[in-house]
């Protein structure tokens, strides 16, 4: 399903041409190159750096292609707000104020990857990407208050308090004024490079560390958006609001593998806590609201693999992931109408200024390797 087409302020165009989302996967593959940085330079170093993959490596590497397919589960949520926060309302009872926007991250991606093995290392780089604008379910956008009973928490590793939070919404106990249902739909791109040294081997077992550098791109846009305002006001509008996020991660940690049949079957086990960055920007269109948000996260990812060695040359395997980011940052608003004036002023200053982006999600993956060194 294609999403209309609308104005997005200060976001760029999200839309790809014809020429450039076309079936052939080389030019699927430089597409995906572009949008990882917006000079071209980025794209001329991960040329020639794939290419050394395949010619400046040493003969006694192991090289093997992938050709791979998934499917993505899970959601992102974007919050902003907290106490303080009160939309100019005089009423005691409320104590702060906030947005919670829910997009489902559900969709069907293609990639492409290399495996380089040299010696006990292995260097794993892969591209995956939905090629273009695909549907993704219903988002929800809601505004609420704050009231005496409210609070906020800490999703993700929360170091203050030595314990894990797996839930992306940081507030709880809140009162709903304003619900948003909106068609979904995003343009994801991913590029994760991953390095594993043995560490330990015995016979068929094998322990290794991980280190791992992941680049995430997702363009989401919201269309067809019918809401609800308490008491009694309903409405619709075709154009919703667009959210571009950007995520940098750097992973660290273990993983087990296991080899059986003469090495013709292999499992995998692995486990990886990370830290990352983020931007993003968000774009409500019918409120000519625009937000620009920055931030630092932390979360895990998690993987589980089997493979089959089918002949000495081509491999076939099958994968679950499980990835979260949890991030928390400050960000700036722009563009509001008058009326406006003072949400503005409020969500930006102390702590009504923080907002958190979360990805919960999991994938199931198949890829086919082969062995061209």
């Amino acid at each position: 399903m294609s999403p209309p087409k609308f104005s997005v302020g200060g976001l760029k165009d999200l839309r790809f041409s014809k020429k450039e989302s076309g079936n052939c996967i080389l030019n699927s593959y430089l597409v995906l190159l572009k949008t990882l940085s917006p000079n071209s330079s980025c794209l001329y170093f991960l040329l020639v750096y794939f290419s050394l993959y395949l010619f400046a490596l040493p003969a006694f590497a192991e090289v093997s292609l992938r050709l791979k397919t998934g499917q993505n589960y899970g959601e992102y949520l974007e919050q902003i707000g907290g106490r303080g926060a009160v939309f100019g309302n005089s009423d005691p009872s409320i104590q702060g104020a906030g947005s919670r926007i829910t997009y489902p991250n559900r969709f069907t991606y293609i990639g492409i990857g290399m495996l380089v093995q040299i010696n006990g290392w292995r260097w794993e780089s892969e591209f995956d990407s939905t090629l273009g604008y695909v549907y993704t379910g219903m988002g929800k956008n809601e505004d609420f208050y704050w009231n005496e009973n409210s609070r906020s928490q800490v999703p993700g590793f929360d170091t203050s308090r030595w314990r894990f939070r797996d839930s992306g919404y940081s507030f709880e106990n809140t009162d709903r004024f304003i619900i948003h249902n909106s068609k979904t739909s995003v343009l994801d791109h991913r590029w994760q490079n991953r390095l594993e040294r043995d560490f330990f081997v015995y016979k068929n077992i094998h322990l290794y560390g991980i280190l791992g550098l992941s680049f995430y791109k997702n363009y989401f846009i919201s269309y067809d958006s019918s809401y609800y305002a308490k008491p009694n006001m309903f409405g619709y509008t075709a154009n919703g609001n667009s959210f571009e996020n950007k995520i940098v991660e750097l992973q660290g940690g273990l993983g087990f593998r296991s080899k059986h049949f003469s090495d013709k079957l292999v499992f995998d086990v692995s486990f990886a806590p990370l830290i990352g960055l983020n931007r993003s920007e968000d774009h409500h269109v019918a409120r000519n609201l625009h937000s620009l948000h920055s931030g630092f996260g932390n979360g895990f990812l998690t993987r589980l693999e089997s493979k089959l060695h089918v002949t000495d040359n081509i491999s076939f395997a099958l994968r679950y992931t499980a990835h979260r980011f949890y991030s928390i940052g400050k960000w700036t608003t722009s563009g509001i109408p008058t009326n406006y004036e003072d949400l503005a002023k409020r969500l930006t200053s102390n702590s009504a200024g923080w907002n958190w982006i979360t990805n919960k999600e999991s994938r199931w993956e198949v890829y086919l390797e082969y062995k061209v060194k």
